[in-house]
């Protein structure tokens, strides 16, 4: 399966807000009992995201249509979300954005998780047509972001 102009739209669009979340200028909060669960969420985020990209292995790719070669993966990571590299960046950015007292950084975090959710929408319809039922079974007992 090869990828689609949507594809490089999602990467881009990812990019500008990851840009935009880095140079956002800062609009503080005053909340310094957060900090602390803040910066613990960020390095969870963070570890949760390396955990899920090394995991992924030969299968990674920073566009939603999965590699030719890719393989399904179900284990690890991917046993408590389906999209657990979107997880962790989520947790990060809004983690270090409590951490910083930074309403900016989180209200890019809300764009950030409108963005995944909408591309990981994309990328579920293009891991059905590869992997089919056995995607489909994966879906129905582990979540889109975090399962509970």
């Amino acid at each position: 399966m090869q990828p689609a102009p949507k594809d490089y739209l999602f990467v881009t669009i990812q990019g500008v807000l990851f840009l935009a979340y880095l140079f956002i200028p800062a609009v503080t909060f005053s909340a310094g009992f957060l900090r602390i669960p803040g910066l613990i969420l960020a390095i969870l985020g963070a570890a949760l995201c390396a955990w899920s990209l090394l995991a992924l292995g030969k299968s990674l790719t920073a566009l939603p249509t999965p590699r030719h070669s890719g393989t399904l993966k179900t284990s690890g990571p991917f046993s408590f979300a389906r999209h657990p590299v979107y997880s962790g960046i989520l947790a990060f950015a809004l983690g270090y954005a409590v951490f910083q007292q930074d309403m900016g950084k989180v209200f890019m975090t809300a764009l950030l998780w409108i963005l995944f959710y909408f591309k990981s929408r994309y990328e579920e319809e293009r891991l059905l047509l590869k992997y089919g039922t056995h995607y489909a079974e994966y879906c129905k007992k582990t979540g889109r972001f975090f399962t509970l």
